[in-house]
């Protein structure tokens, strides 16, 4: 699990049933490692980069607003159209990577 909040704690991992049942015995249990940040400008990097703006935006503007309608419409297209072309360059070297 990627977590892009902030948090006092920092666990490793997060259990299921400690998380929503006080840690009682359930049906299920899951625990999932915690990922806070990646590794250099990999994707996961670019991710919690992006989601930190983005909250950062929409505390700004509102959730019906968001970043998209800030203000500089030109600027923030041409920022999604180069993200999304890195995301997709990303993309395409791991593809040939594993051929």
């Amino acid at each position: 699990m990627i977590y892009t909040g902030k948090r006092v704690g920092r666990p490793e991992a997060v259990s299921f049933s400690e998380e929503f049942f006080g840690g009682k015995e359930c049906a299920i249990e899951v625990k999932v490692k915690v990922i806070y940040d990646g590794k250099g400008n990999d994707i996961i990097s670019q991710y919690v980069a992006f989601t930190k703006v983005y909250n950062e935006q929409v505390r700004q503007y509102g959730r019906s607003r968001g970043y998209f309608y800030g203000g500089d419409h030109e600027r923030i297209r041409a920022y999604r159209q180069s993200a999304f072309s890195r995301l997709s360059s990303m993309q395409a070297e791991r593809l040939c990577c594993l051929g």
